[in-house]
């Protein structure tokens, strides 16, 4: 029987959420849609009820790093053991949530006041990315490597259980997947700058541009924090067609270096989002590919650390 149900998945902290728990959710045998909705933490499904059971979908929800529950059942009193074993792993998740929060948070505040600053005259407005720290945006790059993880981490096991079971090495594999991203981020970098040529005129737009990336880092942290949900609404989605397009090609080839490469496309990434602004403020397509090749280094540290733990326990 085909049935509808509302299933609770909170830890969604940005757009690119949805997307991994529709792909794992839908890749279940008899699950014939799975929509999830950033904004209120929540995943429709429609499934075979004779092929498969609720349990196995709440897993699946959960394996991706979500606590996940029915709607109907979310405010339930469990057992005693459940209770103590989802608390504890809410607890471990909030202190993580809240230490990458006030961290993006802060950059955030530091990028949008600088540039206020600047913009009020006291000195007098450089190029963005003159002044610029890349030490601060290789630091955006490294709190961003964690998300990361949690979004490319299921790829990642995959091609290194491959590796595993062929009797090779994953380490190839690992860094033609970093090359592909960080290559992806620094030719959009550069896509940006040359659209921020076009349309950013003037040193007060191209600092306005700086205050609005700052705004989307403080955005995404307080969205991590949850503390004003109502934020959730703001966000760019990454066209449907681009999305389509890196889902399908994504399941046609299997080259980590093609997957890297199509993972830079996903534009639903909050800190990303702000330096594709950034990179447009520049106003040069040198700059705006400088800048996102900083940030893409400072993504490699935890996601080669990741890949190569993976194929050490393989």
């Amino acid at each position: 029987m085909i049935i509808t149900k509302n299933f609770k998945a909170k830890g969604m902290h940005c757009q690119s959420c949805e997307t991994l728990i529709d792909r794992a959710v839908k890749s279940i045998d008899g699950v014939k849609e799975a929509i999830s909705n950033y904004e209120t933490e929540t995943v429709r499904v429609t499934f075979d009820s004779d092929k498969i059971t609720l349990n196995k979908i709440k897993k699946a929800v959960e394996e991706k790093g979500y606590d996940c529950d029915l709607v109907e059942t979310h405010n339930n009193i469990k057992s005693s053991k459940e209770s103590k074993k989802d608390s504890e792993h809410l607890v471990i998740d909030a202190k993580f949530a809240k230490f990458f929060g006030l961290a993006f948070g802060i950059i955030g505040a530091v990028l949008i006041g600088y540039y206020i600053y600047t913009l009020s005259g006291s000195i007098a407005l450089p190029e963005i990315s003159a002044n610029m720290s890349y030490g601060l945006l290789f630091l955006v790059g490294l709190l961003t490597g964690f998300h990361c993880v949690s979004m490319c981490g299921g790829f990642v096991v995959s091609y290194t259980t491959k590796h595993a079971q062929e009797g090779t090495k994953a380490y190839g594999s690992h860094l033609m997947y970093g090359l592909g991203k960080t290559l992806s981020y620094t030719i959009i970098g550069a896509a940006f700058g040359l659209l921020g040529s076009i349309i950013i005129f003037t040193p007060i737009m191209r600092g306005a541009a700086g205050i609005i990336a700052g705004g989307f880092l403080i955005i995404f942290g307080l969205n991590m924090l949850n503390i004003i949900p109502g934020l959730r609404k703001i966000r760019i989605r990454t066209p449907m067609f681009i999305a389509k397009f890196v889902g399908t090609e994504s399941r046609k080839h299997k080259s980590p270096l093609i997957i890297g490469l199509l993972n830079g496309l996903m534009l639903a990434c909050g800190p990303l989002q702000a330096i594709y602004i950034m990179a447009a403020g520049t106003g040069s397509p040198v700059e705006g590919a400088k800048l996102l090749f900083v940030f893409g280094l400072g993504t490699l540290p935890v996601m080669l650390s990741f890949g190569f733990f993976t194929s050490f326990l393989s």
